[in-house]
């Protein structure tokens, strides 16, 4: 059986999106990310760093704002070294 992603219509074959539309939403909202939402999240990043390997929102966001925006990530790399 065959459904339609929701979004551009590729038969895909589940419900919901295809992993192209997923992947170009997640895109653009990283792009339109201001500068004090992008500060907010790398603190978040920060504060959360012990989690990275095991909570994939944490790892998802380093990723978005590392691809997506210049971070400085002398910060985020302290606080890994610190949580060790």
């Amino acid at each position: 059986m065959s459904n339609q992603c929701q979004e551009c219509g590729k038969s895909i074959v589940f419900n919901g999106i295809c992993y192209r539309c997923r992947n170009k939403n997640q895109r653009e909202a990283y792009q339109a990310m201001s500068s004090e939402e992008v500060e907010k999240m790398v603190e978040s990043i920060i504060s959360n760093i012990e989690t990275i390997g095991e909570w994939d929102q944490v790892y998802q966001d380093f990723n978005g704002l590392l691809g997506y925006h210049d971070i400085n990530t002398a910060q985020i790399a302290q606080a890994a070294f610190d949580k060790g």
